[in-house]
């Protein structure tokens, strides 16, 4: 696969991804990595731009174009299956370690639990790792 850029456990399964989507608003970005083994996706939206060390508080449901309600949020997507979401209940974080403006690159953790559209299922994303992912 190549140089890993982001490792997470969900589902009782390690997981990795070679690489990483990152897309910026001006005023927020998002963080998307899939692991190309199970058809698995995590992504970590509406945090704060520019990319800055700090903790953020995944307390926002990214689903269906939900507006956002000022926190950042966490999807974890078994692609063609289910959808798990952070809410304003849930607990999770994103924790942005190091940044390097030169290198244009940041590393961090995160961890979430997620519930599906009918509060029946959850999932809990943990030891998550970023390690030099790529930003504009």
């Amino acid at each position: 696969m190549g140089t890993v850029v982001a490792t997470w456990s969900a589902k009782g399964v390690d997981e990795s991804s070679g690489s990483a989507v990152f897309l910026s608003d001006g005023g927020t970005f998002l963080i998307s990595v899939q692991d190309c083994n199970d058809n698995s996706e995590v992504t970590l939206s509406e945090l704060p731009a520019p990319v800055a060390v700090g903790s953020y508080a995944l307390k926002w449901k990214p689903k269906h174009q939900q507006a956002a309600n000022g926190n950042a949020g966490g999807e974890y997507d078994v692609i063609g299956d289910t959808s798990y979401f952070t809410d304003e209940n849930g607990t999770g974080s994103v924790v942005i370690t190091d940044v390097d403006v030169d290198a244009g690159q940041f590393s961090g953790t995160f961890s979430f639990s997620g519930t599906d559209d009918t509060g029946g299922k959850t999932v809990e994303v943990s030891n998550g790792v970023l390690t030099k992912i790529d930003f504009q």
